[in-house]
């Protein structure tokens, strides 16, 4: 889910769509579906600002939308983004990240200025299928549930600080990660930042 400032965004994988809701009482504002979306799998979300992004699962591609009315503005894929089921997606001031849940050369996140992509992998980032993604105003935090564990990356260069792992985090499968009040929150842990 992506919170725009009034607005929920809430992302449908098996219908192809993405839900619009009203923040201060839940209620439906539009769901957009359909071929013109481009939406194949859609299964993570973010706001910008202005623009909604959608990682689309199973179309290798992210769709890029107006918060204000919804309408669809492009859809970036190809060989030259890297995308390879990408599951997770966040928005810091100046840079896209991207979990990428498969990759042919092992798994990875995309750090994205605007258009321009470097490719973070290998055994060095700790990466395990990599799944959520969060930010918590200098460090980015990607979730991996086949390895139980949660990496930390700096935002600013993209460099590994840590992976959290073992037992003393008790993760079992993590995928799901937020930032609040100080603390990282994963569905079985939370670790102080």
């Amino acid at each position: 889910m992506a919170f725009d400032g009034s607005h929920i965004w809430v992302t449908n994988p098996t219908g192809n769509s993405v839900t619009e809701l009203n923040a201060s009482d839940g209620s439906w504002v539009r769901t957009l579906s359909g071929g013109s979306y481009g939406f194949n799998g859609p299964t993570g979300v973010a706001f910008d600002g202005s623009h909604i992004w959608v990682a689309n699962y199973n179309g290798n591609s992210v769709t890029e939308l107006k918060a204000s009315d919804g309408s669809w503005v492009r859809t970036l894929s190809g060989g030259s983004y890297g995308f390879s089921y990408p599951r997770g997606w966040l928005s810091t001031a100046a840079t896209f990240w991207v979990t990428n849940y498969k990759r042919q050369l092992g798994d990875g996140a995309e750090r994205q200025r605007r258009l321009l992509v470097q490719t973070l992998s290998g055994g060095s980032y700790g990466f395990s299928y990599p799944w959520g993604v969060a930010f918590d105003g200098s460090h980015i935090w990607v979730t991996n549930p086949s390895g139980a564990s949660v990496t930390e990356l700096k935002a600013s260069d993209g460099s590994w600080v840590q992976t959290l792992s073992g037992g003393s985090y008790e993760f079992s499968y993590p995928r799901g990660v937020v930032f609040r009040r100080q603390h990282i929150w994963s569905p079985t842990t939370t670790a102080t930042r």
